[in-house]
């Protein structure tokens, strides 16, 4: 008997829904990506710790500064 997995297995649209770029839409149409993996498509939350990276404590390693340091 083969396998046949069940939407409460594994919800892809609550997990397409993490990643803002796959809402993306050309002439209404949903747009596709082929290029992966030379191309990442990034989830929401690690855009939101990117993003916190970037603003407080981006900086160079070794340094005695808080950002540095941090």
């Amino acid at each position: 008997m083969a396998f046949s997995p069940t939407r409460s297995q594994f919800d892809v649209h609550r997990v397409r829904a993490r990643f803002p770029s796959l809402a993306i839409r050309d002439s209404g149409v949903a747009r596709v990506y082929l290029d992966n993996p030379g191309g990442t498509q990034l989830p929401q939350s690690a855009f939101e710790r990117m993003q916190h990276y970037l603003l407080y404590q981006n900086a160079n390693s070794g340094g005695v500064f808080r950002t540095s340091v941090e």
